[in-house]
């Protein structure tokens, strides 16, 4: 075989490999692409690959939406007509001049860029209302010098994005601990790209 032909078929084999990817949608609308190993009536065991290394995690069945497994795509469950959770706690403000809502987008606000842009200006500069009520929580152990890559073995008890991806991102009830902990880290490195 000549090296091209080599380098076409290597190419297609990549671009299958991306193609008939197993994916799970999440209630939070979140997508995570990589391979089914295991699945039973309370979890899925799935294997994705994120900045080169693969990592295999279980996810509870309640908080998986749906799961496309080659070209086929299975919910597990409805979407809720209210869209997906608030989890800011504070009411958006609202834009003179918006479109407001649309029937063909089941009550999802419907705004132009500008109107985006002034609502980013405007929350961006204000705390939630929560802010003070959250404490700042997170384990003493954390090297908070985020060092990256992260040193080896996985412990998310001393690496900052393990404690992340392990603790805050899979536990709902953490992510405003999260939202604290992360502009904590900002002011930390903010001399620190």
């Amino acid at each position: 075989m000549n090296k091209t032909c080599v380098v076409v078929f290597l190419a297609c084999l990549l671009l299958a490999g991306s193609v008939w990817a197993d994916v799970l949608e999440f209630v939070t609308g979140a997508k995570l692409e990589g391979q089914i190993v295991d699945r039973d009536e309370k979890s899925i065991t799935f294997t994705s690959t994120i900045g080169g290394s693969a990592y295999t995690r279980k996810y509870p069945i309640d908080r998986v939406r749906a799961v496309v497994k080659g070209s086929q795509r299975e919910v597990l469950k409805k979407a809720s007509p209210a869209g997906p959770p608030s989890h800011s706690g504070h009411k958006t403000p609202s834009v003179s001049g918006g479109s407001g809502t649309s029937g063909d987008t089941a009550g999802v606000p419907q705004r132009s860029r500008a109107e985006v842009e002034k609502l980013i200006g405007h929350l961006g500069r204000t705390r939630p209302d929560w802010w003070d009520s959250v404490p700042l929580d997170y384990p003493k152990t954390l090297d908070l010098s985020w060092p990256q890559p992260a040193p080896q073995p996985w412990n998310n008890q001393k690496n900052v994005g393990q404690y992340v991806w392990d603790i805050i991102n899979h536990n709902p009830k953490k992510w405003r601990e999260g939202v604290r902990f992360m502009h904590y880290l900002l002011t930390l490195h903010k001399d620190h790209p």
